[in-house]
């Protein structure tokens, strides 16, 4: 049982990594869209808030389409909102 054991890590790593870049591609290309979202919003209609809004539907229409990174990134995406809500930035 050990040779299959050790056989497994390595296959166990490369799917983590895989997921996580690709949680990290999908996070990178949210920000940007985000953030050209909230430059072409009009500046009286709260533009941070939709550009996040743009992000975070983006990256759940990747979760929704099957996308195992885009779970991690929608993660991710909240919980970046969340913390630069809870420090004042985001307001």
């Amino acid at each position: 049982m050990a040779p299959l054991t050790a056989l497994m890590i390595p296959l166990a790593a490369s799917w983590f990594s895989q997921i996580l870049g690709q949680a990290t591609l999908m996070t990178v290309g949210a920000i940007v869209f985000g953030y050209v979202v909230s430059m072409i919003w009009p500046k009286d209609h709260n533009p941070q808030l939709f550009g996040f809004l743009a992000a975070v539907t983006l990256v759940g229409g990747l979760s929704y389409a099957g996308f195992a990174g885009a779970t991690v990134a929608l993660v991710a995406l909240i919980a970046i909102g969340v913390l630069l809500l809870s420090i004042g930035i985001a307001c």
